[in-house]
């Protein structure tokens, strides 16, 4: 520096660091990382590329001998409160009698408040640091919300009295920040956080007047920690007095092995604390981005568990231990990894787990959680969107019908169907919103919010939500600020919850002298204490006054969580009466705090039944808890030998009767002649051995399908939702008997449930479903199966436990003894008549009895059909079926047409026109045809040309807006329908309606992508539509008194049940190796016949790394999400790691475990070059197998008893490096995604002998298709 005269600083920054010679191993780390992720310089590596962080810096003199590097204002609060500057001094000599003085400044007067002079040790050349303890016991501590902040400033001065070196005054706060067990501590308590994305000085006053105390910076992924600099905002929020979570120097694509790396690193982490140290804001440090761990960790029974902690992985483990060496004051965290030794912080989104159970997610974690939890991402009680789409096809309605029932199919609007019929495949994948069209579905989005993120406050889990309260906002973005959602991110909070040893419940049906608890529920996220005025009451519909209520001061204290319970009786009724409980809590100051309400149902008492003398119900009953409450409900019992010949009129088989048993323990001719039979409350795997598909998504919500039926005497919609207590048939999950979560979410517990396994409504056959549930109302947990004179009813709902104390229950339970006292009135014996073999065969695939026509006809035991091709058949036996009609009969038309119209026997009273519809009318009308018909059975994707009936004859009977109908005749009828299954192949309308909206959208200069809708995904958009019609068919016939078919009955009695596959998505993948003449282009032909491909995959070491021919260095990824390779229902793209290489190799092992040797069967497509060896077998290779679609390709592989190695090779392809994999699974498939085989098996494992055989003869199917996992409403994808 040339005193006196101008000096010239120049600062140079080389575009990826090319051209700086001694660029360190971490910047040059980081853009060799950059440039592979981008090397066209598009978006990642823009502008010069590496960009360093202008960081603040100055000219001063300074002693020859001796200055103050760095000082850094350590604080503690536990054992005495106290300053400890840290003080880094450089010495160019040694040097002896100095004096360091450490003066802090108020930083608001300025004045001095503490000052200490302390002689220093004789100082070696170079660097030393010196600890200086303050007590500051006087001092103000920093903490949210009250941002006390102090300077500090350090002079040396020698043996003479002379200042050496003074610091710039520095700003810092009093505070310390640790975590103890599962809890976060701040200065002297326990603390919990609302958080809040990266502020601005535009924001921050608005965020924190919120509620929210924690800010993120965001994903602390790859070099943030270079190119960003959040100094700025961490000094905004030191003053504002809110916690910061900011990136660390990440530990992302680093070669953390490396031991030369390590230094440079070192150094960087050193360096970097310094930039943070005196921030009293910065609390936590992100060190990586989406690993360790994956969606698995975050099952309910391993969240914040120190047994989870993953020390093997070296990346992670010398991160955390470098940066703790820097800084041990601040706390470390892996952005979504749930294995980091400080923080569970995985990436939680349970999605299409039910409300409640999300609400209750992180209760084993209160009861036995050990390290703090953190979300980063999560989605708090909804999804995001595009988890309302199944292979690519948005399903907004039929979602909303599991929480609205009807009301979703009357509430779809014609901007809806636009939208998810040709704007949503136009659009890439992350592009799905349905805010705008689907408004029920955003309520209940909204509702499931407010929940979940009260229960998840309670549990003190501090989250960020990506959907509303982290950096991504939901159009329509507000205009100023952040948004909130009924004050949820406000400090305090107060709600009504259930009693305080089970708050998160919804019991909301009493009976009258019932002693109900709820509590009032308290939250308040603040330092000091306040006394809180509390006021409730409950009261009936239609009365002034309460029956109960209460008013009183609550004391509160900081951080405080308190569930405060209210008792009182419900009161006597003659009829259910509905009532609000009401809730209001205000603070010291008289600040509202909160308002809630709930409904509440009072139900008079029944009567206990007195026992009855009439013929008792036979029972089989092992476990005895299904007799108890029958007997408690009056019924007269006698036990079942499934082994006698009894032959009662009524039989029931009690809860869980199924399990074991190698035959129906009663016969199809038994009910045939009469029998009604119960089957109470069985699990899934027995009712899959009848043919039945499952699931046991324990609904909350039931829906009355058939209200005029006896089984629903005295039910409501509000009565079948939210029972009390928690269901037993199945385990409180995650582990043991749920259905396996190699392709679903675990479950958390069952309360509020009202049925824990639910019957997927068959397709075929005559079955009657009483109550519907779940996605698109498809499920039933109370199905009647009429035969003859007799029935076989399905009842599902968790009747157990909940008799005499839930009125829902109880009623139900009533409602089933009064219907089986009493004569039945079921005759499903007719058969279909038809008048060629082929309409036979139809009607038969349906699963109904069927002939061909012969020379009479019964009306008792025949309804005649005809199909409306069939005019010339139908006129040569037109007077066989007209004096049918009049006989009683009834006839059949299944798609009449204009020619078959025409026949005189009709006498030109109907006509059929020409229509397009996207559901068959408004409404299903009250018409015995039509019993059992939901909405759901007439809404239908997406519109399809069909002809529909009109007529002017009084005799007729218009259905279905005009699909359907009935003509009288005589003593019978002419019955009608037209929803003919070939339209729903037929995409003229559908294409039509495309161009027409596109056209729409260019003229309002709101054009669509430019994307043509391919036929294939219109036919995927119709598969649903196809099913509900089969359905519609069914119900139709059942309702005409149809009996099953032959093969239908056998399959219900015979005990056997397909062998289910699943997806495999966890592998650990190498690469991306170059193909060896690095050509990359498909004309360079397979890279699978190289030789070296078993050599790559033989490395198990997870840090292994290798040069490869284009100078670049790869090795193992452990993906974590189907963002970042990690596989979505058996699609694993490894182009989300690296991008398409043509030609380029990737490499991924994994782990099956079989408990014994079996012969598998696994489904593979590819995209392109695939070769699969399992056991160091080859099974698989595309050169010579093909390619496939999907899981096209079928190849048996041999399993031996354990774990399995699954290795797979993958060349891609010009548009894509990703292959579908699945395999079948006999009930005990288990991926492990690691390089070496686990030392252990896996645990709860059942029995072999509950596996499934790898072949059975199944016989007739009662649904449309096998249900695979891209299409399965409830499979999980892990975000």
């Amino acid at each position: 520096v040339k005193f006196g005269q101008p000096n010239t600083l120049r600062l140079f920054s080389g575009r990826l660091g090319l051209g700086i010679q001694s660029l360190d191993r971490v910047s040059k780390a980081v853009g060799d990382y950059y440039a592979s992720r981008d090397p066209e310089r598009t978006w990642l590596t823009t502008g010069i590329g590496l960009i360093c962080p202008a960081d603040e810096f100055y000219l001063e003199a300074r002693s020859p001998q001796v200055y103050v590097e760095n000082t850094w204002y350590q604080t503690f609060t536990r054992g005495m409160q106290r300053v400890e500057p840290v003080i880094t001094l450089q010495a160019t000599q040694p040097i002896s009698d100095l004096t360091a003085k450490v003066v802090i400044h108020d930083s608001v007067t300025g004045a001095a408040v503490k000052e200490k002079s302390v002689a220093l040790p004789n100082l070696p050349r170079g660097e030393s640091k010196h600890r200086i303890v303050m007590p500051a016991g006087e001092l103000k501590r920093w903490g949210l919300y009250e941002p006390n902040l102090y300077f500090g400033q350090v002079t040396l001065i020698d043996e003479k009295g002379q200042e050496l070196d003074r610091t710039p005054p520095t700003r810092f706060g009093l505070r310390e920040v640790w975590a103890q067990g599962r809890l976060l501590y701040l200065n002297d308590g326990p603390v919990y956080f609302v958080c809040g994305p990266n502020p601005s000085e535009n924001n921050v006053d608005q965020f924190m007047e919120l509620g929210i105390t924690m800010f993120s910076f965001g994903v602390p992924y790859w070099g943030r920690f270079l190119s960003e600099d959040t100094v700025p905002v961490a000094e905004m929020l030191d003053r504002k007095g809110a916690a910061y979570t900011t990136t660390g120097v990440s530990m992302s694509e680093m070669p953390m092995t490396d031991p030369e790396f390590l230094q440079d690193y070192d150094l960087w982490v050193r360096a970097y604390a310094r930039r943070y140290q005196n921030h009293p804001s910065v609390f936590i440090y992100g060190l990586g981005y989406n690993t360790p761990g994956s969606w698995p960790d975050f099952i309910p029974t391993r969240v914040g568990r120190t047994e989870t902690i993953d020390w093997g992985n070296a990346f992670t483990t010398l991160a955390r231990t470098f940066s703790l060496r820097a800084d041990p004051t601040r706390l470390y965290y892996y952005y979504g990894g749930a294995r980091g030794p400080d923080f569970w912080s995985a990436n939680c989104y349970p999605n299409h787990a039910p409300t409640q159970e999300v609400e209750e997610w992180f209760s084993y974690w209160h009861e036995k959680g050990d390290r703090p939890v953190i979300t980063f991402e999560s989605t708090t009680g909804t999804m995001a969107w595009v988890d309302y789409e199944r292979n690519y096809i948005p399903f907004g309605t039929e979602y909303a019908a599991i929480k609205a029932g009807d009301e979703a199919y009357d509430e779809e609007s014609d901007e809806y169907l636009a939208y998810v019929n040709h704007t949503r495949a136009r659009l890439e994948f992350w592009g799905l919103n349905m805010e705008s069209v689907a408004p029920l579905l955003v309520a209940q989005k909204n509702e499931a919010r407010v929940r979940t993120t009260r229960a998840w406050r309670f549990w003190g889990v501090p989250f960020y939500n990506w959907d509303y309260m982290g950096e991504v906002y939901q159009p329509p973005k507000p205009p100023t600020g952040p948004r909130d959602l009924d004050g949820l991110r406000r400090n305090s909070l107060a709600w009504i919850g259930g009693p305080p040893e089970a708050w998160p419940a919804k019991d909301h049906n009493f009976f009258a002298g019932d002693r109900i608890t709820k509590s009032l529920m308290l939250l308040r996220d603040r330092s000091g204490t306040d006394t809180w005025k509390l006021a409730w009451e409950v009261k009936l519909t239609g009365q002034d006054k309460p029956f109960a209520s209460g008013s009183f001061d609550q004391n509160i204290g900081a951080y405080a969580r308190l569930k405060v319970p209210v008792t009182f009786t419900a009161p006597e009724v003659t009829a259910p009466a509905h009532g609000v409980m009401s809730f209001t809590a205000q603070d010291g100051s008289g600040n509202e705090i909160g308002t809630d309400r709930i409904d509440l149902t009072i139900y008079p008492r029944p009567s206990v039944p007195a026992a009855e003398r009439s013929a008792p119900f036979a029972i089989y009953d092992p476990e005895g808890q299904t007799t108890a409450w029958l007997k408690a409900r009056g019924a007269n019992l006698a036990p079942y030998d499934p082994a006698s010949r009894q032959r009662p009129g009524v039989l029931i088989l009690g809860r869980r009767a199924l399990a074991g048993l190698k035959a129906v323990p009663f016969t199809a001719e038994q009910v045939a002649a009469g029998m009604r039979v119960v089957i109470f409350e069985q699990h899934c795997n027995d009712l899959g051995n009848l043919g039945l598909q499952h699931e046991d998504r324990s609904p909350r919500y039931v829906f009355i399908r058939q209200p005029q039926h006896p089984l629903a005497t005295g039910l409501t919609p509000d009565g079948l939702r939210d029972w009390q207590d928690a269901a037993t048939l199945i385990s409180r999950g995650p582990e043991g008997d749920r259905v396996a979560i190699s392709s679903r979410l675990a479950r958390c517990g069952n309360r509020g449930s009202v049925a824990s396994v639910i019957i997927e409504t068959p397709h075929f056959g005559p079955f009657l479903p009483v109550l519907d549930c779940e996605f698109d109302l498809g499920y039933s947990p109370l199905l009647s199966w009429r035969h003859g004179t007799g029935e076989v009813l399905f009842c599902q709902l968790d009747l157990t436990g909940r008799i005499g104390q839930e009125p829902g229950a109880t009623q139900v339970a009533d409602n089933l003894l009064r219907y089986l006292r009493q004569p039945p009135k079921i005759s499903q014996v007719k058969r279909a008549v038809c008048l060629d073999e082929p309409t036979r065969e139809r009607l038969e695939a349906l699963g109904f009895a069927a002939v061909v026509l012969g020379e009479r006809l019964n009306p008792s035991t025949d309804v005649a059909v005809v199909m409306g091709d069939q005019a010339a058949a139908f006129a040569a036996r037109r007077k066989q079926l007209v004096d049918f009609a009049n006989a009683g009969g009834q006839v059949l038309i299944l798609y009449a047409s204009e020619q078959l119209l025409a026949d005189s026997a009709f006498g030109s009273k109907l006509k059929v026109e020409e229509t397009i519809v996207t559901r068959a009318g408004s409404r299903v009308e009250q018409h015995p045809l039509l019993t059992g018909v939901g909405p759901q059975n007439i809404h239908w994707r997406f519109p399809v040309k069909l002809l529909k009936l009109t007529s002017e004859d009084r005799d007729f009977t218009s259905l279905l807006g005009g699909l359907a109908g009935v003509q009288r005749m005589g003593k019978g009828s002419f019955v009608f329908f037209q929803v003919e299954p070939v339209a729903f192949s037929d995409l003229t309308a559908v294409k039509a309606e495309d161009a027409e909206i596109v056209a729409a959208m260019k003229e309002k200069k709101t054009p669509l992508p430019d994307k043509e809708i391919s036929d294939a995904w219109f036919l995927r958009n119709g598969m649903r539509s196809r099913w509900q019609v089969n359905k519609l068919h069914s119900l139709l016939l059942t309702n005409l008194g149809l009996g099953s078919s032959a093969e239908l009955t056998r399959r219900l009695f015979t005990v056997s049940r397909p062998i289910p596959v699943s997806p495999v998505n966890a592998f650990m993948v190498f690469g991306p190796i170059p193909p060896e003449d690095l050509q990359t282009a498909p004309s360079g032909g397979s890279p699978m016949n190289r030789a070296d491909l078993t050599q790559f995959a033989s490395h198990r070491d997870p840090a292994y790394r290798m040069q490869t021919a284009r100078g670049e260095t790869i090795r193992w990824y452990t993906p974590t999400d189907s963002q970042n390779g990690y596989g979505l229902d058996g699609k694993n793209d490894w182009a989300k790691i690296w991008g398409v290489r043509v030609r380029d190799l990737g490499i991924g092992v994994a782990y099956l475990w079989s408990t014994r040797e079996r012969e598998a069967t696994i489904g593979v497509g590819a995209d392109w070059w695939l070769r699969v060896d399992v056991n160091g077998e080859e099974v698989f290779n595309s050169d010579q197998d093909g390619f496939g679609v999907g899981f096209d390709l079928k190849k048996t592989v041999q399993l031996k008893a354990g774990w399995n190695e699954l290795v797979v090779y993958l060349g891609a392809g010009s548009n894509g490096h990703y292959f579908n994999l699945q395999i079948t699974n006999p009930g005990d498939l288990v991926v492990a995604q690691q390089l070496t085989p686990p030392k252990a098996p896996p645990e709860s494992l059942p029995p072999v002998s509950e596996l499934l055989p790898e072949e059975s003869e199944l016989g007739f199917s009662l649904y449309s298709e096998v249900l695979e996992a891209r299409n399965d409403p409830y499979a999980y994808y892990a975000w």
